[in-house]
This record gives C-alpha cells, sequence and structure tokens, in this order.
C-alpha cells in the first residue's frame, strides 16, 4: 500500500514541477505527450507493484510484423 502512495506522491511532484514551465512557453503540444507518458508510465508501475503480469512489446511486434 506504501508503494501505491509513493508513486503518486512522485506523479503529483513531476507534474508540479513540470507543468507550469510547459504552460508559460506555450509548449501545449509537449504537454500532452508528457502526460500520456506519465500515464503509460504511472499504468506500468501499478501493474508492478501489484504483481501483475506484465505486457511483452515483442508480442505486439509479433502481431503487426
Amino acid at each position: 500500500m506504501s508503494g501505491y502512495l509513493l508513486l503518486l506522491l512522485t506523479i503529483v511532484g513531476v507534474i508540479r514541477i513540470e507543468t507550469p514551465g510547459l504552460l508559460k512557453r506555450g509548449r501545449i503540444k509537449e504537454l500532452v505527450i508528457f502526460y500520456l507518458m506519465l500515464l503509460i508510465g504511472a499504468a506500468v508501475s501499478m501493474l508492478w507493484l501489484s504483481k501483475q503480469p506484465l505486457p511483452n512489446p515483442m508480442h505486439w511486434i509479433k502481431v503487426f510484423y
């Protein structure tokens, strides 16, 4: 349980540090990409913390090729 709390506090800290600078410079596209990557990273970290099997990117590559 403390792992989830630490992860959420880290995410909030990163958002509070990075968002004002990107907004000040008018970099909305970069902000959207930043949030998407942060969301994907947080989801993978939560899966890892809960001992769920993580998806293998090699399987995805084999499906497309």
